[in-house]
């Protein structure tokens, strides 16, 4: 069971690589619970000579996308209404 993706994918990025992501299983035992749930999927990405505005603007495009196909406009909303 993995607990991290980071160091793979860092290692990418000295190796050449200039953007890599990851979507995968992460297992987590912080804390035992019954409301929690050690096990979650996450998605991790880096890029090499970015700095946090190009990650900003990365994500807001990722965001924007997935609510066009998801669910037909560039936006989503809060209210359970929609």
């Amino acid at each position: 069971m993995r607990i991290e993706m980071e160091l793979h994918l860092k290692r990418l990025i000295i190796g050449g690589f200039e953007k890599v992501y990851e979507i995968g299983r992460i297992f987590r035992n912080e804390g035992v619970s019954f409301k929690h749930n050690p096990e979650f999927t996450m998605m991790e990405s880096y890029e090499a000579y970015a700095d946090y505005n190009d990650v900003m603007n990365s994500v807001e495009e990722m965001v924007s996308s997935v609510a066009q196909e998801v669910l037909g406009r560039p936006v989503c909303s809060l209210r359970h209404n929609d």
